[in-house]
């Protein structure tokens, strides 16, 4: 035989229906965080590749241009260039030097910074520095890092007496990164040489 229910067993639909919005609003919340999250995870981590990668490699030039026996820019009239030239010495034996050279140049039709070295035996030419990894999964697709702009200016307080064979002390770079979203990046860096030789 049947029997009466009497108590009160289960939810009514309105409790149920509160209890389905107040869980939904809470979930839409937790995914609108996290995606929030991972958007400025990526925003952050795209500025410190530029931040690193152009760190690395202005400090590369410093590097160079710390031990150069000479450094010239290939400008016209005093205007910012967009490659210098480094002369640099370097041990081949115990007691024997010899002077090497490295440029490095700004290439606007595709916004890199590139680099010659003569120092080897056959030289490394037209080598991309930034960015550092050449990758693209399609060809429309923006690069994770161009150079922006790019320039090195003379800046020394006297005009050495012949810079053609003597080259200048003080060199300043002004280089922008800009990322795939837009972010930019611009590093100014003095560039003095500790070896120059005398004019």
């Amino acid at each position: 035989m049947l029997k009466k229910l009497t108590g009160r067993a289960g939810f009514s639909l309105v409790e149920v229906m509160v209890t389905v919005l107040i869980t939904g609003i809470a979930t839409s919340g937790l995914v609108a965080a996290y995606i929030a999250g991972i958007n400025y995870w990526r925003s952050t981590s795209e500025v410190a590749t530029l931040e690193n990668e152009g760190n690395i490699i202005v400090n590369f030039i410093q590097e160079k241009a710390s031990t150069s026996t000479g450094m010239w820019v290939t400008s016209v009239g005093g205007i910012p260039g967009s490659m210098l030239d480094i002369d640099y010495e370097r041990r081949t034996s115990q007691s024997a030097w010899e002077i090497k050279n490295i440029q490095f140049y700004y290439v606007d039709q595709d916004h890199t910074l590139r680099m010659n070295d003569f120092s080897g035996t056959n030289g490394i030419f037209n080598l991309q520095i930034l960015p550092m990894i050449p990758v693209r999964r399609t060809a429309d697709e923006k690069p994770y890092l161009s150079v922006a702009h790019c320039e090195f200016i003379t800046k020394d307080p006297e005009a050495p007496l012949n810079p053609v064979q003597g080259g200048y002390k003080l060199i300043q770079l002004n280089l922008s990164l800009e990322n795939s979203r837009g972010d930019t990046l611009t590093f100014t860096r003095t560039f003095s040489s500790s070896n120059p030789p005398q004019n």
